[in-house]
């Protein structure tokens, strides 16, 4: 059972690898190839539990760091688009307005990480009515990936019991 949970991991992180390269290829589809990489997670979440979605994630995310043609897409998937289907499972098992607390606090800490990281690396940040306004249109994008991400999950639940 245990090589079961490794190699679904494995072939998960392996097509989250593949998003992440083509998202650093291909510019204009990259918040379209995050997302698709984040369903690997959420794909070995519902075929081995959170165990494979763990790995998938961080497997996914040291593959692409270290082979991704563009590392901050790698980055941002690390920071939170792959582990945004386990905080996604986890707030709507707690159900209520914890749900929506726990997912914005997730956005939320995301966007204070990367922040956190220009300033280590000694990058720019962004002017301030940038950062504001970036902030403002994350709160609503989140809610409408959600929605989109949820009735995706939805659709490959009923595929898989089907098979």
């Amino acid at each position: 059972m245990r090589a079961r949970l490794v190699a679904v991991a494995g072939l998960f992180a392996a097509a989250a690898f593949l998003c992440l390269v083509l998202a650093g290829l291909l510019p204009t589809g990259r918040l379209s190839l995050l997302a698709a990489a984040s369903l690997a997670t959420a794909g070995a979440r519902m075929a081995g539990g959170t165990g494979a979605a763990v790995g998938t994630w961080l497997a996914g995310s040291v593959l692409g760091l270290l082979f991704s043609p563009l590392r901050l897409v790698a980055l941002v998937y690390f920071i939170f688009f792959g582990p945004y289907p386990l905080v996604k499972s986890a707030a709507e098992r707690w159900g209520g307005w914890w749900e929506w607390a726990l997912k914005l606090l997730h956005l939320n800490l995301a966007l204070a990480t990367s922040l956190g990281g220009l300033w280590l690396l000694g990058l720019p940040w962004p002017p301030p009515t940038w950062l504001g306004l970036g902030w403002l249109v994350a709160q609503p994008a989140l809610v409408l990936y959600d929605h989109a991400f949820s009735g995706i999950i939805i659709y490959l639940e009923d595929r898989l019991r089907a098979v």
